[in-house]
């Protein structure tokens, strides 16, 4: 979670910001992107959240969950589970991290559909058409963002003027050999097109 420094204002039908990642061709880790407006004026991001409705919206499940568990001393992988029914594990390079609490550790919000694949070996990741960090180089337009695309949680358009916190989690959910587990990287998030 990201806040700018006054309130970054939505110009109709132009990009508004930028999320700075590391992709490059053929590497893609797409991220869910959310805005919020400080509303109560506290400073917080403690006010309604609102996705971007990137351009796998509509093929995407929403309030996904995904629960990784604590591995027990010498074992091999990080097991989890998640909300559509299918279980997996990890290799243990993927950490259960030391700072949670507990056994076990749970994230929600979207599930994007898997955008890598391998051929002959390799894996290749190639971006969404927009709408999701991490996708394209911070140097190109996929990498842009338009407040106007925010919706509510029944898919409705948000019709923000402006916001004040940007919200980037990793939108996949993909193995990719030894690559490991896709993940949205994140850099920073600037304004564009203000003077």
């Amino acid at each position: 979670v990201l806040a700018f420094d006054r309130r970054l204002p939505n110009r109709a039908g132009a990009a508004d910001f930028r999320v700075l990642g590391n992709a490059f061709a053929g590497s893609a880790e797409p991220g869910i992107v959310a805005v919020a407006c400080d509303d109560n004026g506290n400073g917080l991001a403690d006010d309604p959240w609102y996705e971007l409705a990137g351009s796998e919206h509509a093929r995407a499940t929403p309030r996904y969950t995904i629960c990784y568990r604590r591995p027990a001393a010498g074992a091999e992988a990080v097991a989890w589970s998640d909300s559509e029914g299918r279980r997996g594990a990890l290799p243990l390079s993927a950490t259960f991290p030391p700072w949670a609490a507990g056994d076990t550790l749970t994230f929600c919000g979207t599930l994007l559909p898997p955008n890598a694949v391998e051929v002959e070996g390799r894996w290749s990741s190639p971006p969404f058409a927009y709408g999701y960090a991490d996708s394209y180089p911070n140097g190109e337009a996929g990498a842009c963002f338009d407040i106007g695309w925010a919706v509510d949680g029944e898919g409705r358009p948000a019709a923000l003027a402006g916001i004040d916190f940007v919200k980037v989690y990793t939108g996949v959910s993909q193995a990719l050999g030894v690559l490991g587990e896709a993940s949205t990287e994140l850099g920073g998030v600037e304004g564009v097109g203000e003077e």
